[in-house]
């Protein structure tokens, strides 16, 4: 348990901000940052009362000060001005490694830069502060106030292994500006930017590859504006608008091959229809079981059809993994028939229309030809 209040509470403020990040770019260098200050050599020289933790004639804080934990470790050591932290702090952990340490603007005391420290002594963030104005005396330890100080300007967060992970820009304690979070090879992964708080504006996600995968649109913190979803390969896979966090207008989406496959219309989030355009597509009787499979091709039925009755129904089905051996199980669906298939040939039925009763035995057979029914035979 600590014995003292933490003005700055850099490990509360912070340990969200260190430890939820993804993992990002190259490699921090080795640096003299990244060998931070141990607490066994941080010690300041001379006696207590006179050399440091002493008072001006204000009864203030000024000098040296510092701060233990229960067991006599040193949990910070900085400088106080008449009352006021200023210069250079240095926090640590009760094992002695560095948390953070903050240095504050000759100019502007309230101003500070911070650097935030793993365990393994990797730099794991930095950014600025902005402190509240404060002025102490030697019984602050037990005062009911908050000094927490706020994050401001940008920040950069790293990994534990000193990757970079992503830069974040906050006004007073809020993010407020573009934000990027960073792939492992270097390359983007997210960027975009907060208003007060909130995603605002345009955002754009990427692939593992670097292509972009979404780019999507926010205002003040809801969906409203235009949406895009791209394959890995570039070619994008839909495209739409938001309106007040619902889709809105005509949704398109596409084959990987830059084809367009269907079309979905919607009204202030309400569905209205789907236009199938070029490809396969399956509709559907309750949960998951097939009502019918048809072929289009320029909004036009081409191609073999299907057609079930509405029947079936899911079980638990026990195999063996191939790999492992281990016995597993999986849900199938069971007990399903086809009601009749054929084929269309210009949005036309042609050919022979197999029709089938619940149990899967043939009914009849009617013969189409370019529409026109030409015969039915029975079964």
């Amino acid at each position: 348990m600590r014995t003292a209040i933490h003005f700055c509470m850099l490990a509360g403020a912070l340990a969200g901000l260190l430890f939820g990040a993804s993992a990002g770019l190259q490699a921090q260098p080795d640096a003299v940052h990244d060998r931070p200050l141990d607490a066994s050599n941080a010690w300041p020289e001379g006696h207590f009362g006179t050399d440091y933790n002493a008072l001006d004639a204000n009864g203030f804080r000024h000098g040296t000060w510092i701060r233990v934990y229960a067991d006599g470790s040193l949990y910070y050591t900085g400088s106080f001005h008449h009352g006021q932290p200023a210069g250079s702090w240095w926090f640590f952990r009760e094992d002695g490694t560095a948390i953070s340490h903050v240095t504050h603007d000759p100019d502007s005391p309230q101003s500070s830069t911070a650097v935030l420290y793993h365990p393994n002594g990797r730099v794991v963030a930095h950014g600025g502060y902005l402190h509240p104005a404060v002025r102490l005396g030697p019984d602050v330890i037990d005062a009911e106030i908050d000094m927490s100080p706020a994050r401001h300007g940008t920040w950069t967060l790293f990994t534990p292994t000193g990757e970079l992970a992503s830069t974040l820009t906050y006004s007073e304690g809020v993010k407020h500006g573009p934000v990027t979070h960073f792939l492992k090879d270097g390359r983007t992964a997210e960027s975009g930017s907060y208003f007060q708080g909130e995603r605002d504006g345009e955002w754009n996600a990427y692939h593992d590859n670097g292509s972009l995968r979404q780019t999507i649109t926010y205002r003040k913190g809801t969906l409203d504006g235009p949406f895009r979803a791209c394959y890995n390969h570039g070619q994008r896979l839909s495209e739409g608008a938001y309106l007040d966090g619902v889709e809105h207008g005509s949704w398109k989406f596409y084959h990987k091959d830059g084809e367009l496959q269907h079309i979905v219309r919607y009204s202030e989030g309400s569905m209205l229809e789907t236009i199938y355009v070029n490809g396969t597509f399956t509709d559907w009787h309750g949960e998951e079981r097939p009502a019918y499979e048809r072929s289009y091709r320029e909004k036009v039925l081409e191609g073999p059809f299907r057609e079930w009755h509405d029947q079936g129904e899911f079980v638990l089905e026990s195999f063996n993994d191939p790999e492992t051996g281990e016995m597993l199980q999986r849900r199938v669906m069971v007990g399903t028939a086809l009601r009749r298939e054929g084929e269309y040939v210009n949005g036309k039925l042609d050919g022979p229309v197999y029709h089938y009763d619940t149990q899967g035995l043939l009914v009849k057979t009617e013969h189409f030809d370019n529409g026109t029914l030409v015969r039915t035979e029975p079964r």
